[in-house]
């Protein structure tokens, strides 16, 4: 489930297909799936590279968990750096810093958990490089319409896949923007990630700038776009693995930090139990 809401923050932005302008399509699936998948290819040939940055809010046991996320992508090279905020820790210790690195062909990792190392799948984790209409399959069908914050949508019933998890979709028949997601969770609970204030960005193209998740009726994570660049001149070593440092922290520094944190927890209980 955490990489799932891991994932949503960044979905907000490229699962949406978004970058997409309007334009008539056919009410059926096959025909949706090809014309998103043309307009994409023209978005991606006008787009050198393009630089985003989120903040996301998910929901923890001890409150809300505020990670920041910046993405960074030049081609099918992409790069992405999240701050997570962890509660409940002393502020010296509170953040876990993670990025992750698609060079074209190998993925790889730098935290303080995990170290740095090469995951063995090849794919890019944070959905970043893929957006809805090239994660899912052409042999879906449209199952109804349905309006979702006031966008006339296409509802289709899709197979789930390691890229895909969603089961069901709701598609914008103006712009053919991904609005609304539906999975079944292996747990049976029903996970489903909302689109929202689409605005428009360089090139006559639309991005959502909120997204949120939810298991069944419950709000677990809300994303929030902060800034939007495009044709920045990124630089070739940002998707460079080999820069990236090995800053893993030992299982008995990660202890040894929390202790502070634990300590104040247990104190705030004895204070509430007077």
């Amino acid at each position: 489930m955490r990489r799932m809401l891991a994932r949503s923050g960044v979905l907000g932005v490229v699962l949406a297909c978004g970058f997409l302008a309007a334009g008539s399509i056919a009410a059926d699936w096959a025909s949706v799936v090809k014309e998103a998948r043309d307009k994409n290819t023209s978005f991606e040939s006008a787009i050198q590279d393009m630089t985003f940055v989120q903040e996301m809010n998910m929901k923890g046991p001890q409150g809300p968990v505020p990670q920041a996320i910046t993405v960074y992508k030049k081609g099918n090279k992409i790069r992405t750096e999240s701050t997570v905020k962890m509660p409940g820790m002393p502020a010296d210790a509170s953040s876990v810093q993670n990025v992750l690195i698609y060079d074209g062909n190998e993925t790889w990792v730098s935290s303080p958990l995990m170290g740095k190392q090469k995951l063995t799948d090849s794919r890019h984790h944070s959905g970043g490089i893929n957006d809805w209409c090239t994660m899912v399959s052409d042999q879906g069908k449209i199952v109804g319409e349905e309006t979702i914050n006031d966008r006339a949508c296409y509802v289709a019933e899709v197979q789930s896949n390691k890229e895909m998890p969603f089961t069901k979709l709701w598609i914008d028949k103006k712009t053919l923007n991904m609005v609304k997601g539906e999975a079944l969770m292996p747990n049976g609970a029903t996970a489903i990630w909302v689109a929202s204030d689409f605005r428009p960005v360089e090139g006559g193209w639309e991005i959502p700038f909120k997204s949120e998740m939810y298991m069944g009726k419950d709000l677990v994570s809300t994303s929030l776009m902060k800034s939007f660049t495009v044709n920045s001149g990124l630089k070739e070593d940002l998707f460079n693995p080999q820069a990236l440092p090995d800053q893993k922290v030992s299982m008995e520094d990660i202890m040894k930090r929390m202790k502070p944190a634990q300590g104040a927890v247990k104190q705030e209980g004895a204070d509430k139990a007077k």
